[in-house]
Order: C-alpha cells, then structure tokens, then sequence
C-alpha cells in the first residue's frame, strides 16, 4: 500500500530500468538545505565591501618597478645631498600608467578572491562574485 510519504518516480523511456524511489521526507530535507544554502548569499553590495576592506593600499612603483625599493633603500642611508638628489631623480623617472596600475588593481582583488575562494568572472560588462 502506497503512502503519502512515498512517491514513486518511473524511467521516461519506459524501459525495464529499475524505478527510483524518492520519499517525501527526502524532498523535505533538501528543501530545508536550499533555504539555507539561499540564506547565505550575499548581495553585490556586501561582497564589494567585503573585498574593499580587505584592500590594502598599493605602491604601484614599487610592484612594477622592484628597482624601486633597491633606490629606496639607498635613499634612507645616503646621507650626501647630492647623492640623494639624484636618487630622487631617479625615482621620480619611474611612472607608472594607468593601464599598469588596472593590471596591478585586477590582480590584486583576484589574489583577494582566491582567498576567500571565491570566484570572480565578467559576464555582459560587469564583474560577478560567486
């Protein structure tokens, strides 16, 4: 005798494959871990803040340039006004582009991402967090 609790589920083919035999109880129960599989989802606003605040500042010089912290260091022992004049000089040669400063950014919040381990992909112009 068949009960509520039982629902019986037969192959589309018709064929002499066995049925499955999924309970009302087994339904329920993934019902109640969609609910709170849904609960932990995070709108776009608490993703993005979640990811600014672990930002850190960024010397862009510094990762583009490693000769950067070479020059940096000399500067903080030199003690001639000369020497350190022209170290000044030197730093201030390196610029730093836009475009290499979205490729740093990009890489940077990708490393954020894998931490958490999330995902992060573009789909029609805009970044989406999974």
């Amino acid at each position: 005798m068949e009960t509520k609790e039982n629902i019986f589920v037969e192959s589309r083919n018709n064929s002499t494959a066995p049925q499955s035999k999924i309970t009302l109880a087994a339904i329920r129960e993934e019902a109640k871990q969609l609910l709170v599989e849904q609960s932990k989802v995070k709108s776009n606003t608490d993703v993005l803040n979640i990811l600014l605040d672990d930002v850190q500042s960024i010397n862009f010089q510094e990762i583009i340039y490693s000769e950067i912290v070479e020059l940096k260091e000399r500067l903080s022992t030199e003690t001639d006004d000369e020497e350190r004049g022209k170290i000044i000089s030197d730093i201030k040669k390196y610029k730093v582009t836009d475009r290499q400063k979205y490729v740093v950014i990009i890489e940077e919040l990708l490393r954020l991402a894998n931490e958490r381990q999330w995902g992060i992909c573009s789909r029609v112009r805009k970044i989406v967090t999974y």
